[in-house]
C-alpha cells in the first residue's frame, strides 16, 4: 500500500509537470468554469489551467493542489476571473506546504510490503491525504468516494481511516522532533550581550503653517519663478517601499483535536477572542536558566498544546490581523492564560509566535525572561541587538545588557510592519463629528470612527526601512481607509465634487482638509512626533502637516483614482497629484510624469491647487511615490 502510494504520487507530480494543471479537491457551492462559452460545473478531481475562468458563487470556495510547486490556492472570494488573477487576490489564500516537512512525510511511507491496487485509491486522494490539516479533515471523506462519502459497507474506509491516523502520529512526531531539536539547543550556554541603543526619532524643523487671504491667491504661483521649467525632483528621493510579505506558516503542520472544547476567553482592542486551554495545560518555569527553559518547550511540545496554535492562526485570519496584530493577541492570549508579566506568558507567547513562522530570539535579564522580535524595519525608541545579520528588537522595558539565546527554528520570517487593511475589531464607533470647511460651509461631511481600531493603531511602532527615514509615512499614507468609515464618508464626499473638473474636484477636497481641521503640533499634543493613519485625523482634534497630506492623498486616490506622492521639504510634508486633465500650477516631475504640488496645510482661505507654501523649494524636494 505505502509503495503504491508512493508510486501514484510520483506519477501524478509527473503529469501535472508536463501539462501545468492544478487538481481540484475540495468544493463548496456550485463553482463553474465560465472559460467557453458553455459553463461547465467543476467537479472533484477536475484538472484546472492557471487560465481557467472560474466563477465562484457567494459563500463558495474551490480549493486547489499544484503539486509542481507544492502549493494549495483556497479560492472564496465571490466573483469569475481568471485562476491566475483569484490567486493573485489578497483575499483568497496561498499556502506552502515545506520542504522540511515534504522530506519527513517521503521518510514516513518509506517502507516494504507489496504493492496493492485499490480501485477507490485514487491518485488525487494519495494527494490529498498528505495535504490534510486541522482546517480541512473535515469533510475529507467527501472528496474521496463523492459526495455520499464512503458506505459502511466499503471496504477502504479503513484503509483510510488508517493511513489518516498515521498521518496525524506524523504530524505530531514532526513538531515535536523540531521543539525538541530547539530545546536541546536552548539548553547551551547564552550569550551576554550589551543591546545597541535605542534609535529617537529625528526632530524636524518646526515650519509654522501658512495663511493665505482671499486676495493673495490672485498672486502667480511659484512655478512661473521658475521660468515656467517644471521642478525635477532628485531620482535618490525616489524611495523604494516595502511590499507585504505573505503570512508565514508553521513548518509543522498543526493537527487539531476536536474532542478537546474547554475555552478560554480574552478581549483583544474590544473584540472578544477564545482559545481552547484545559485545565491540564497550565505549567510553571523553574526558573530562567537555560536547562528551566528547555524543560519548559519540551513540555510545550505535548500534543496538549496544538489546540492552542491552531485556534490561534484561524484567529489571525478570522480577524485579518497584520504580523503586529498577531504579535500583539499571542502577547495578550499569554497574559490571559499565564498571568500578567509573569516568564511563563513569556514563554508561551514566544512559542506561539515562533511556531507561527515567525522569527524571534529568547532573552534574559536576572530573573525576567524577554522576548525580542526581527523585523526588516528600523524601529525608533526600541534597542536591539544584530544575529547573523537579522535585527532582533527589545519590543518590552528598556535594559542595556541581556543574556540572548541564538536558538532558532526553521523557515522563520521576519516580521513585516506593512498593513494593506485594517483588522475586523468589533464595532464601537465614536460620536459622531461634523467636518465643516470654514472657506465653504457647504463643504462639510460627518464621520464617525471604530474607537477599538483607533486604540489598535496607538500601539503601531514608528519605523522606517532602508535606511530613509521618509519611509515612515508611506506606511501610514499607503493604508486602506476602513470599510465602515469609507461607505459612510465617501458618498458625502462624492456627492461633493460630483461633476466637477479633476482640478476643482481635488480643489474641494483639499479646502475641506486645509480650513475644516485644526492645526497644531504633535509635540505639543503628544510630547513626540506621531504619524496618524487616515481615520485618526477623522477623529482627534488636532493634526499637522504630515497628517493632513496622509488624508488628503488617501482620499484623492479614492474618490478620483488618481496617483499620488508625498513631498517632503525639511520640516515639511505635502502632497502632489498626478492629474489626467490639463492643470496649471507648481508642478515636481518624477521620471517624466507631472505632479501638481497640493499642499493641505496653508490655511486661511486656503490655496488652490498648484501652489507651493511660502520658502519651500520645490527643485530640492524629495519625493515618496505612494501606492
Amino acid at each position: 500500500m505505502k509503495k503504491f502510494i508512493l508510486i501514484a504520487l510520483a506519477s501524478l507530480m509527473a503529469d501535472i509537470a508536463i501539462a501545468q494543471k492544478m487538481i481540484v479537491y475540495s468544493l463548496k457551492g456550485k463553482v463553474e468554469d465560465v472559460t467557453a462559452n458553455t459553463p461547465r460545473q467543476v467537479k472533484l478531481r477536475d484538472a484546472l489551467m492557471p487560465n481557467t475562468i472560474l466563477n465562484i458563487p457567494y459563500q463558495g470556495c474551490v480549493v486547489l493542489f499544484d503539486e509542481v510547486t507544492s502549493q494549495q490556492f483556497t479560492l472564496k472570494n465571490p466573483g469569475r476571473a481568471k485562476i491566475t488573477d483569484m490567486i493573485a487576490d489578497s483575499k483568497n489564500s496561498v499556502q506552502k506546504l515545506t520542504g522540511d516537512y515534504l522530506a519527513f512525510i517521503k521518510k514516513q511511507i518509506t517502507g516494504g510490503g507489496q504493492v496493492q491496487l485499490r480501485n477507490c485509491s485514487d491518485p488525487a486522494t494519495v494527494t490529498r491525504s498528505l495535504m490534510i490539516t486541522t482546517s480541512e479533515e473535515e469533510g475529507a471523506d467527501l472528496l474521496l468516494c463523492g459526495k455520499d462519502g464512503f458506505s459502511k459497507e466499503n471496504p477502504f474506509k479503513k484503509d483510510f481511516d488508517d493511513f489518516r491516523k498515521k498521518m496525524h502520529q506524523d504530524f505530531q512526531a514532526f513538531r515535536k522532533e523540531i521543539l525538541q531539536n530547539y530545546a536541546d539547543f536552548v539548553r547551551n550556554p547564552w550569550q551576554e550581550v550589551k543591546l545597541e541603543p535605542a534609535e529617537e526619532k529625528p526632530k524636524d524643523e518646526q515650519i509654522k503653517p501658512y495663511v493665505i487671504e482671499e486676495k493673495d491667491i490672485k498672486v502667480k504661483p511659484n512655478f512661473d519663478k521658475n521660468g515656467g521649467k517644471p521642478f525635477t525632483a532628485p531620482i535618490l528621493s525616489i524611495l523604494p517601499l516595502p511590499q507585504p510579505l505573505p503570512m508565514p506558516e508553521p513548518v509543522a503542520p498543526i493537527k487539531e483535536n476536536r474532542d478537546v472544547n474547554q475555552y478560554r476567553t480574552f478581549t483583544f482592542f474590544g473584540t472578544e477572542m477564545k482559545v481552547r486551554w484545559s485545565d491540564d495545560c497550565t505549567f510553571r518555569l523553574k526558573g530562567t536558566d537555560e536547562n528551566s527553559i528547555a524543560d519548559a518547550i519540551e513540555l510545550l511540545s505535548a500534543e496538549k498544546y496544538n489546540n492552542l496554535l491552531y485556534d490561534c492562526m484561524q484567529l489571525r485570519s478570522q480577524y485579518r490581523l497584520s504580523d503586529w496584530a498577531y504579535y500583539l493577541m499571542l502577547k495578550e492570549a499569554g497574559t490571559a492564560l499565564c498571568g500578567k508579566e509573569t516568564n511563563e506568558a513569556t514563554l508561551l507567547t514566544a512559542m506561539l509566535y515562533s511556531q507561527s513562522g515567525y522569527k524571534m530570539r529568547l532573552a534574559s535579564v536576572d530573573t525576567k525572561l524577554i522576548l525580542m522580535i526581527s523585523t526588516q524595519f528600523y524601529l525608533y525608541g526600541h534597542s536591539y541587538y544584530l544575529i547573523d545579520g537579522c535585527t532582533y528588537y527589545l519590543m518590552d522595558g528598556n535594559y542595556t545588557n541581556v543574556s540572548i539565546c541564538p536558538a532558532n527554528f526553521p523557515k522563520e520570517q521576519e516580521m513585516s510592519l506593512v498593513m494593506k487593511e485594517s483588522p475586523l475589531f468589533t464595532t464601537n464607533n465614536s460620536d459622531a463629528r461634523e467636518i465643516v470647511s470654514t472657506y465653504n460651509p457647504n463643504i462639510r461631511a460627518n464621520v464617525s470612527v471604530n474607537k477599538n481600531l483607533l486604540d489598535f493603531y496607538a500601539t503601531y511602532p514608528s519605523s522606517y526601512f532602508n535606511n530613509d527615514f521618509m519611509t515612515r509615512w508611506a506606511m501610514y499614507a499607503n493604508m486602506e481607509m476602513q470599510q465602515d468609515v469609507r461607505e459612510k464618508l465617501y458618498p458625502q464626499l462624492k456627492a461633493l465634487i460630483e461633476g466637477k473638473s479633476q482640478r476643482d474636484a481635488a480643489g474641494c477636497i483639499l479646502r475641506w482638509i486645509q480650513t475644516g481641521f485644526a492645526y497644531e503640533y504633535d509635540d505639543k499634543v503628544w510630547g513626540h512626533d506621531r504619524a496618524f493613519f487616515a481615520e485618526e485625523s477623522l477623529f482627534y482634534p488636532y493634526c499637522d502637516c504630515e497628517d493632513r497630506s496622509i488624508l488628503f492623498t488617501r482620499l484623492i486616490r479614492d474618490l478620483m483614482g488618481l496617483k499620488c506622492i508625498l513631498v517632503y521639504y525639511p520640516g515639511h510634508l505635502a502632497s502632489g497629484v498626478c492629474f489626467t486633465e490639463n492643470v496649471d500650477g507648481d508642478y515636481i516631475d518624477v521620471k517624466g510624469t507631472r505632479f501638481t504640488v497640493c499642499d493641505p496645510t496653508i490655511m486661511g482661505s486656503g490655496a488652490p491647487v498648484g501652489w507651493t507654501m511660502r520658502n519651500m523649494d520645490n527643485s530640492t524636494a524629495n519625493v515618496i511615490i505612494l501606492e
